[in-house]
């Protein structure tokens, strides 16, 4: 889109993006009379387009094109949409100022953050659990699972994740009610960044499965614990509750 514009009639623009995560695979429907794009570089991450109007200039919101974006990566990759602006004039050929914003594209799909299960999850408590996470790739999250130790009622009944810059999103657990009690949902879906750091503040009940761990790697990223309070007062640093953060289409 160019928005709130006067007379615009000829625009030129590359568009450049990561190639092994998407490709712009067409471009159209603009509102400009003559549009052209030259999509010989799809795969090499770049795309350029231009459109002209023969007459009077277009004034208003002016749609240059829409898109179409064929995701070539994995879940959870993420690539910057960079705009470049060659040419931007109205009717007498008089250059228009104007900003660019840029954009972001982002595979969805079921990438999770999972410690799994522990070989042995013993001993086990409920109680506070401080710590960090780091994903390795982008996260979507609506939701977060806690392995219950086999025949108990283990469970998370508070969550709190935040960053250095501000951000936090909590949740608490809704009860046995409803047969999801190893589930807690957040209000609003949520991204956790690839690279970014986090810290969290889950508080467990009864017997939750956890992994006697300083720190955990897994396939999309790396849990530590700071410390764990017990629900006696007594205080570890190697607790790492079993959980699982993903999104609701995730089982």
């Amino acid at each position: 889109m160019i928005n709130n514009v006067e007379d615009v009639a000829v625009v030129t623009v590359n568009i450049t993006y990561d190639p092994s995560v998407i490709h712009v695979t067409d471009a159209g429907n603009s509102d400009f009379q003559l549009f052209f794009k030259n999509l010989c570089f799809v795969d090499k991450g770049w795309v350029k387009m231009g459109a002209y109007q023969v007459m009077n200039g277009l004034s208003g919101d002016v749609k240059f094109a829409e898109l179409n974006i064929t995701p070539v990566g994995s879940p959870g990759e993420t690539t910057n949409l960079e705009i470049e602006v060659i040419t931007l004039t109205d009717s007498e050929d008089k250059p228009i100022k104007a900003a660019v914003k840029n954009g972001s594209f982002t595979i969805e799909g079921h990438v999770q953050l999972d410690t799994g299960a522990p070989e042995d999850p013993y001993p086990s408590i409920g109680g506070t659990h401080y710590g960090t996470i780091k994903p390795n790739k982008t996260i979507m999250v609506c939701k977060l699972y806690t392995y219950p130790c086999p025949g108990t009622g283990g469970h998370a009944e508070y969550v709190e994740i935040r960053n250095n810059s501000g951000w936090n999103v909590s949740a608490r657990w809704d009860g046995y009610e409803g047969g999801d009690w190893h589930n807690i949902c957040f209000d609003e879906r949520f991204t956790l960044q690839a690279g970014v750091e986090y810290n969290y503040t889950i508080v467990t009940g009864s017997y939750p499965q956890i992994h006697h761990k300083k720190e955990l790697t897994m396939d999309n990223g790396i849990i530590t614990c700071t410390q764990f309070i017990d629900i006696n007062g007594k205080k570890h640093k190697d607790w790492i509750p079993a959980i699982k953060l993903g999104s609701c289409e995730e089982r």
